[in-house]
């Protein structure tokens, strides 16, 4: 995964940082089942996670870390795009 918090004021690029490494032995679904229109995402760049908040197949978070991912099926598709949640990364046992 690389990530960027930085875009340049001129327009002229995007500095990118690599950030986490996925082994990708793991299963993982086709990149267009994962990322769509309706998603937002969180790093936590302490603990090296992803977490990732869709909304095309259902409500659901995934969490990738090295060697590690996640799907959790929060729910059924609605007709509002939660486009966000909230994220205590010591509530959340990973």
């Amino acid at each position: 995964m690389w990530v960027t918090d930085n875009i340049e004021p001129n327009g002229n690029g995007v500095p990118w940082n690599h950030f986490l490494a996925v082994d990708l032995g793991v299963t993982i679904p086709p990149i267009s089942d994962v990322f769509s229109y309706a998603m937002s995402f969180f790093i936590d760049e302490d603990n090296k996670v992803g977490l990732i908040w869709d909304n095309n197949m259902g409500v659901r978070v995934y969490i990738v870390g090295e060697d590690y991912y996640r799907e959790i099926v929060v729910g059924e598709k609605g007709i509002c795009l939660p486009l966000m949640c909230c994220y205590v990364p010591s509530l959340l046992q990973i």
